[in-house]
């Protein structure tokens, strides 16, 4: 008998025209996504796509599809271009996908190296290191 109340309520005041009926919620824009280029081929991941990310969006962000690409897989793929990357690679403790920030200096790459739990960019007089730690919590270091 309470709920009967006030939806009886609702119903007079929406028929009488006292209060007007909510209005629709606006429809979610879609994603802004430049075009897709073609990408390297990486062993057992097929052909990732690179999306040109529109403005504001960080430099570097790579899709790649299907699944995250291991941390030598990455290293073995990606085009470490100077300025501010968001990665997601699969955490080699973990095995879930994780995300990162990295910002690359402009300087020359000497190499990049892939170990078990580390990936480093190293330039020589500079080196950036991302180190995988345990509950799925990652360190960059620019040493």
């Amino acid at each position: 008998m309470s709920l009967l109340l006030p939806q009886l309520l609702l119903s007079c005041a929406l028929a009488s025209g006292q209060i007007q009926p909510p209005e629709p919620l606006p429809q979610p824009l879609p994603p802004a996504v430049g075009p897709v280029v073609p990408g390297p081929v990486v062993p057992g991941l097929g052909t990732p796509g690179v999306v040109v990310p529109a403005p504001g969006v960080p430099v570097g962000e790579v899709i790649v599809s299907g699944k995250a690409p291991t941390i030598k897989q990455l290293a073995a793929s990606f085009v470490p271009l100077s300025g501010r990357h968001v990665l997601t690679v699969v955490h080699p403790i973990s095995g879930k996908c994780v995300t990162f920030c990295v910002d690359l200096p402009s300087c020359p790459l000497v190499c990049v190296r892939a170990y078990h739990r580390t990936l480093v960019f190293d330039y020589g007089c500079r080196k950036v290191e991302v180190v995988f730690r345990l509950f799925n919590r990652v360190d960059v270091r620019y040493l």
